[in-house]
């Protein structure tokens, strides 16, 4: 059935502990050489999907640093970035393998290597829009299990159809994590967060959001959304909106290349960035024709067939003797590591499988519901935990 595949392609995912405790490593290692060259002042940030919580086995780790006090010019971003490169380069653990400081956001690709694994990373400066979207992403995520496990399934599958990466004129991890959301605000009455006040203060209210649909459903739901009921080339997925809404309307004004028969996908903090900028023609109709044969897969209850053969070579890549973690525990683990280098403190061990410090969840937890909030299976959101309206407390951004 497709709920069974679905649980199976969850616990296929899940990152080793090995590789998330490089990441830890590798955070640590960033921010030497960061400080060592910018000052004490100076702290490396993880963004994109690892804090998130939407990490998986090789996923990229993306990081970037900052100081309150740093006049972020582009002049200025790439001396910065000039001079933490001459450090990590004296780094055993660290190869250059792409300077694209001249990008719109200039960035390191990086290769970390120790003893026992390697991660692949892109080092930014002051990417404060990333921050952001990073916060916001995870505000959303801690609303309630099925975001996460929809999102996670989503990327999957276009990793497995090859319609994920934006070096290959696909959309981002992030683009379609957007997606997600806001077929869940418009067609699951996700509720729609208080975005400007948690860039202003860092302060974001979680609301209480009961799902009622089996993640099974979901998946279908997702596809029959953007499939028959988008209206493609029209509307625009905008998660800060939280509703549907044509191109044309003023608050899309400042939107690029909206009058094209395009998809239209908005930067929740970037009114004039239109994510559609790195998605080929091409791509796009193939990402719409992988939809329909998601639809169709999904009516019989079965992933699609290209999507089982992916699901099919990760179970033959794995070794039994691996421990992995959920990509929950991932994220807390990052996080947590991230906390404690900005207070001056070593990254504490690989934390074990806990449930959410915030929102707190009620007491009468069965273990189905428990192994479900913690990510680790695709369950019936229907019994997942209640979950109580709370305060997530991080610290604010500021776009300079």
């Amino acid at each position: 059935s497709l709920k069974a595949q679905l649980h199976q392609l969850m616990l296929a995912s899940r990152p080793p502990t090995a590789e998330v405790s490089a990441l830890v490593r590798c955070l640590q290692q960033l921010q030497l050489a960061v400080q060592s060259k910018l000052g004490g002042d100076w702290h490396v940030r993880p963004i994109g999907s690892w804090p998130i919580g939407l990490g998986i086995a090789g996923s990229d780790l993306d990081v970037t640093c900052y100081s309150e006090s740093f006049n972020a010019t582009s002049e200025n971003v790439q001396a910065a970035m000039l001079q933490v490169l001459t450090r990590l380069e004296k780094l055993p653990d660290f190869q250059l393998v792409q300077d694209i400081r001249t990008a719109r956001v200039p960035l390191l690709k990086l290769q970390f290597k120790d003893a026992t694994e390697s991660v692949d990373v892109d080092f930014s400066c002051d990417n404060r829009t990333a921050m952001l979207n990073t916060q916001l992403l995870q505000a959303y995520v801690r609303i309630h299990p099925a975001v996460q496990n929809l999102a996670l399934f989503v990327k999957l599958w276009a990793k497995a159809h090859g319609v994920l990466g934006a070096p290959q004129g696909n959309l981002s991890s992030f683009s379609l994590t957007l997606m997600v959301i806001y077929f869940m605000q418009v067609q699951c009455s996700l509720p729609r967060l208080a975005q400007e006040e948690l860039r202003q203060t860092g302060d974001c209210e979680v609301p209480h959001w009961p799902c009622a649909l089996a993640m099974s459903e979901l998946v279908h739901q997702f596809f029959y959304f953007f499939s028959t009921v988008f209206l493609w080339g029209t509307e625009v997925v905008s998660v800060r909106l939280g509703r549907r809404a044509d191109a044309s309307v003023r608050e899309f004004k400042m939107l690029p290349g909206r009058t094209r028969m395009r998809l239209h996908i908005e930067d929740p903090y970037l009114a004039d960035r239109n994510l559609n900028c790195v998605l080929g023609e091409a791509q796009e109709s193939e990402l719409l024709k992988k939809m329909g044969e998601g639809l169709r897969a999904s009516a019989r209850s079965q992933l699609p067939e290209t999507v089982q053969k992916y699901l099919e070579g990760l179970h033959g890549q794995q070794s039994e003797n691996v421990e992995r973690c959920t990509p929950f525990d991932a994220a807390a683990s990052i996080k947590e590591a991230a906390r404690s280098l900005v207070a001056g403190l070593p990254p504490p061990p690989l934390m074990p499988a806990v449930l959410p410090e915030t929102p707190s969840y009620v007491s009468s937890l069965d273990s189905e519901a428990v192994l479900h909030a913690r990510g680790q299976g695709f369950l019936n959101t229907a019994i997942s935990p209640v979950m109580h309206a709370s305060t997530l407390s991080i610290p604010a951004i500021q776009l300079q």
